[in-house]
């Protein structure tokens, strides 16, 4: 994974969130650790808003680059994600 950084905004996301969560994927992508990750999974992470954070715009187009190194979810996972979204926002 390609090392990165982000200018600073008002709001953005909070760089501790943002960054732990990236070490997470190049651990994923190096297969350390136990971690797996999903294309899934990078595209719906979200991370807090706070002064002087990340520019949003700039994460959230990185994330969609670093979501094509990732494999889809299997069939199964798949098929449950889209029963999830399917759920009302404030359902079980």
């Amino acid at each position: 994974m390609e090392t990165r950084s982000f200018d600073r905004g008002a709001p953005g996301y909070l760089p501790n969130h943002v960054d732990l969560f990236l070490a997470r994927a190049a651990r994923a992508l190096a297969g350390r650790d136990g971690e797996t990750m999903t294309r899934w999974d990078v595209l719906r992470q979200r991370f807090p808003l706070g002064p002087r954070g990340y520019a949003t715009s700039e994460v959230d187009a990185f994330l969609v680059r670093l979501a094509a190194q990732f494999p889809d979810p299997d069939p199964a996972a798949q098929e449950e994600i889209l029963r999830r979204l399917q759920q009302p926002a404030d359902g079980p």
